[in-house]
């Protein structure tokens, strides 16, 4: 797999992929906040920035795997924007795209994801 795939938010990512990749970006970001915690609250503006880039890279991987696992569902990435509200709309997504059942077959966002 292209390690940019991440990146993308075409394609259709199955549950237990949706899941390892949730857990994986969930354990590192909990990981760099617990071992950096100066790397969010410091005064100096490269270490800021770096840690802007950091969280936003990491928002962007969360949403394209949920965009992915919408695809999969046959739902418009757009439902994955409800990530967007604080606490309840994470919470909302997460378990929405772990319980609905994946369109089987070809759909309108490809291949079945393997």
């Amino acid at each position: 797999m292209n390690p940019f795939h991440l990146l993308a938010t075409g394609g259709r990512f199955k549950r237990q992929t949706f899941f390892f990749f949730w857990a994986a970006n969930t354990a590192q970001l909990v990981s760099v906040a617990l071992l950096f915690p100066a790397m969010f609250d410091t005064g100096n503006t490269l270490v800021t920035m770096v840690a802007l880039v950091y969280v936003l890279t990491t928002t962007w991987i969360f949403f394209a795997s949920a965009a992915k696992r919408w695809h999969d569902t046959n739902r418009s990435a757009m439902y994955a924007l409800i990530m967007f509200v604080p606490v309840v709309g994470v919470v909302v997504n997460l378990l929405l795209c772990l319980l609905l059942d994946g369109t089987s077959g070809p759909n309108r966002f490809g291949e079945a994801p393997v």
